[in-house]
Protein backbone atom coordinates (compact mmCIF):
# COMPACT_ATOMS: atom_id res chain seq x y z
CA UNK A 1 0.00 0.00 0.00
CA UNK A 2 2.81 2.52 1.14
CA UNK A 3 4.41 1.59 -2.25
CA UNK A 4 1.57 2.35 -4.25
CA UNK A 5 0.81 5.91 -2.37
CA UNK A 6 4.05 6.68 -3.06
CA UNK A 7 4.26 6.37 -6.98
CA UNK A 8 0.48 6.65 -8.03
CA UNK A 9 0.05 9.53 -9.95
CA UNK A 10 -2.28 11.65 -8.86
CA UNK A 11 -1.87 10.99 -5.18
CA UNK A 12 -4.82 9.62 -3.05
CA UNK A 13 -6.33 11.47 -0.19
CA UNK A 14 -4.90 9.07 2.29
CA UNK A 15 -1.77 8.90 0.92
CA UNK A 16 0.13 11.19 3.48
CA UNK A 17 -1.34 9.29 5.95
CA UNK A 18 0.17 5.88 5.06
CA UNK A 19 3.21 6.53 4.01
CA UNK A 20 3.69 8.71 7.66
CA UNK A 21 2.46 5.08 9.01
CA UNK A 22 4.83 3.38 6.68
CA UNK A 23 7.67 5.58 7.97
CA UNK A 24 6.70 5.04 11.66
CA UNK A 25 6.81 0.92 11.67
CA UNK A 26 9.52 0.87 9.11
CA UNK A 27 11.55 3.30 11.68
CA UNK A 28 10.28 0.61 14.33
CA UNK A 29 12.13 -2.98 12.23
CA UNK A 30 14.51 -4.45 14.84
CA UNK A 31 16.21 -5.98 11.52
CA UNK A 32 18.10 -3.01 9.96
CA UNK A 33 18.48 -4.41 6.51
CA UNK A 34 14.72 -3.55 5.55
CA UNK A 35 15.13 -0.18 6.44
CA UNK A 36 18.23 0.16 4.18
CA UNK A 37 16.25 -1.58 1.08
CA UNK A 38 13.32 1.02 1.19
CA UNK A 39 15.08 4.21 1.86
CA UNK A 40 16.28 3.69 -1.61
CA UNK A 41 12.57 2.44 -2.89
CA UNK A 42 10.99 5.59 -1.35
CA UNK A 43 13.31 8.22 -1.79
CA UNK A 44 11.52 9.53 -4.40
CA UNK A 45 8.32 10.56 -2.61
CA UNK A 46 9.39 10.41 0.80
CA UNK A 47 13.30 12.30 0.28
CA UNK A 48 16.80 12.72 0.95
CA UNK A 49 16.43 13.33 4.69
CA UNK A 50 13.94 10.06 5.19
CA UNK A 51 16.38 8.23 2.60
CA UNK A 52 19.99 9.64 4.67
CA UNK A 53 17.50 9.00 8.10
CA UNK A 54 17.11 5.51 7.38
CA UNK A 55 20.56 4.21 6.03
CA UNK A 56 21.92 5.82 8.82
CA UNK A 57 20.16 3.82 11.80
CA UNK A 58 20.48 0.96 9.50
CA UNK A 59 24.53 1.32 9.56
CA UNK A 60 24.20 2.34 13.36
CA UNK A 61 22.75 -1.26 13.68
CA UNK A 62 25.42 -3.17 11.73
CA UNK A 63 24.05 -3.42 8.25
CA UNK A 64 27.34 -1.12 6.78
CA UNK A 65 25.61 -1.31 3.25
CA UNK A 66 28.84 0.45 1.95
CA UNK A 67 29.29 -1.26 -1.19
CA UNK A 68 25.41 -1.26 -1.55
CA UNK A 69 25.75 2.87 -0.94
CA UNK A 70 28.20 2.61 -3.96
CA UNK A 71 25.88 0.49 -6.17
CA UNK A 72 22.53 0.23 -5.51
CA UNK A 73 20.90 1.55 -8.81
CA UNK A 74 17.77 2.37 -5.58
CA UNK A 75 20.20 4.89 -4.19
CA UNK A 76 21.52 6.73 -7.82
CA UNK A 77 19.34 9.57 -6.35
CA UNK A 78 20.83 9.74 -2.78
CA UNK A 79 24.18 9.47 -4.38
CA UNK A 80 23.79 13.39 -5.15
CA UNK A 81 22.46 14.66 -2.42
CA UNK A 82 24.65 16.31 0.80
CA UNK A 83 23.70 13.71 3.14
CA UNK A 84 25.69 10.68 0.94
CA UNK A 85 29.04 11.56 1.87
CA UNK A 86 28.61 11.61 5.19
CA UNK A 87 26.49 8.27 5.21
CA UNK A 88 29.18 6.44 3.04
CA UNK A 89 32.11 7.39 5.37
CA UNK A 90 29.52 5.93 8.04
CA UNK A 91 29.31 2.85 6.14
CA UNK A 92 32.65 2.76 5.72
CA UNK A 93 33.71 2.82 9.53
CA UNK A 94 31.31 0.23 9.95
CA UNK A 95 32.50 -2.09 7.43
CA UNK A 96 35.83 -1.21 8.39
CA UNK A 97 35.52 -2.28 12.01
CA UNK A 98 33.45 -5.19 10.53
CA UNK A 99 36.63 -6.49 9.37
CA UNK A 100 39.07 -6.04 12.11
CA UNK A 101 36.64 -7.87 14.30
CA UNK A 102 36.11 -10.93 11.75
CA UNK A 103 40.21 -11.03 10.73
CA UNK A 104 40.96 -10.32 15.04
CA UNK A 105 42.28 -13.65 15.63
CA UNK A 106 40.46 -15.91 18.55
CA UNK A 107 40.90 -15.05 22.31
CA UNK A 108 42.53 -11.61 21.32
Amino acid sequence: MALEACYSSPKAPASQRLLDQFQKELSAYRDPEPRYTQAGLFNACLGNDFTARMVKSAIDSGFCAYDYLRADPAMAAFRSSSEYPAALAQAQQCRDRFLAERDRPQGQ
